[in-house]
């Protein structure tokens, strides 16, 4: 195995001022890495009127990269567009799909749906947040079956992209035992997991699988009990809900190395903008892991 790509997840155009900036700095870096491709986790760039310029000029550099960009699906993609909206804008095919690069299978995975009492639906226009808690996100049996097909005919070991976590977490998938099932029988196996959505900066090995949570490129949300002002009145009039957020100086993403011994994670460092959550003396419900304005290094040895 050997491949190198460029990841980044919860740019939150709708929500960030500065979105395009963050995003040619992720695109410089991974020119200057010579990656062979990247891949957006998610909650990136809906279609709408809002903020419309600064999403057609991030989407000017995107394709003036030159290189494959690969896309996920975030539940804040739509949340005021179908989800055919949202791949049309984003010029994807299918919310899941699979392909090979550099001796490994690369999947992308759409875990946006709920459970309801006659099966599931996706993501449209906000209706998820509507869903009872127990009933969302959830990997749906089709895409489940599609998923195992896809593995039994996969050449290479696999690594996974998804917006939510694939592990049992505080907003990852409610079925992860029916993916866990689905991965042990992979005739090749899964080395990676791979998502963002929780704005945190993890990784934990399970089941000879790891599974790896990507930081936002942009913020920490903080919410509406926590609001405080950061970049002055101008700005936050123009993006409201910058008030609710423990805005990151700098674009926060990392370039990923697969080989056949490790995975190497070369992340980027930046810090907190403003008030800071221990300052606020900010807590959230079920929540442990430390705020960081930065994704760590890390070599992920898979022997």
């Amino acid at each position: 195995m050997n491949v190198t790509f460029g990841v980044c997840a919860d740019l939150h155009t709708e929500f960030i001022h500065d979105a395009p900036k963050r995003m040619e700095e992720f695109l410089n870096y991974c020119k200057r890495e010579n990656v062979d491709f990247c891949v957006n986790l998610g909650d990136f760039c809906p279609p709408g009127e809002l903020n419309a310029e600064h999403k057609k000029e991030i989407f000017s550099k995107i394709k003036s990269f030159n290189i494959p960009f690969y896309h996920v699906l975030g539940n804040h993609d739509m949340d005021e567009n179908s989800k055919d909206n949202v791949l049309s804008f984003l010029e994807v095919n299918d919310a899941h799909t699979s392909f090979d690069f550099g001796g490994v299978h690369f999947v992308i995975l759409d875990a946006c749906h709920f459970r309801t009492g006659n099966g599931y639906e996706s993501y449209d226009n906000g209706n998820y947040k509507y869903a009872h808690g127990d009933d969302v996100p959830f990997l749906p049996p089709s895409e489940l079956e599609w998923l195992e097909k896809d593995l039994s005919a996969a050449r290479y070991p696999a690594v996974v992209f998804s917006h939510q976590s694939l592990i049992e977490s505080r907003s990852g998938i409610r079925n992860p035992e029916d993916f866990r099932n689905i991965i042990k029988k992979s005739p090749n196996g899964i080395i990676m997991a791979m998502c963002g959505h929780e704005h945190v900066d993890r990784a934990e090995f399970s089941d000879g699988v790891w599974y790896v949570c990507i930081n936002s490129m942009s913020y920490y949300w903080a919410g509406e009990n926590y609001q405080h002002e950061t970049y002055g009145e101008k700005i936050e009039k123009l993006y409201p809900l910058l008030k609710m957020v423990f805005p990151y100086k700098d674009s926060v993403f990392a370039i990923v190395e697969v080989s056949d011994e490790s995975v190497s994670i070369k992340g980027k460092q930046s810090e907190i903008v403003g008030a800071l959550p221990e300052d606020m003396n900010f807590k959230k419900r079920g929540f442990s892991e430390r705020i960081s304005a930065s994704i760590e290094d890390k070599i992920l040895n898979l022997k």
